[in-house]
């Protein structure tokens, strides 16, 4: 979907994934985009449940990114991004 409409930018809220590293993160970056991921820290008794958080953006190579900190939090999870056209 997101090269089919040649979107620039394309967010994915409750995505279920652990890490950047996670292998449906790595399938679901189309060639041509990188992604900028938050997921949720897991607790200990968190550790073998499926973690049903987390926030990532798929962003068009060209596209400037600066990612900037925000608080972590035990209840949600924050991406704050600038993107900018690059051309």
């Amino acid at each position: 979907m997101i090269v089919y409409n040649s979107f620039d930018l394309f967010a994915v809220v409750e995505s279920w994934h652990d890490s950047a590293e996670s292998p449906r993160v790595i399938a679901s970056t189309p060639p041509g985009y990188r992604v900028f991921e938050r997921s949720r820290t897991r607790t200990k008794a968190m550790s073998l449940v499926t973690n049903h958080y987390g926030i990532c953006v798929f962003v068009r190579h060209g596209n400037e990114v600066s990612v900037f900190d925000t608080p972590l939090s035990k209840t949600f999870e924050s991406l704050l991004l600038s993107v900018r056209d690059g051309v």
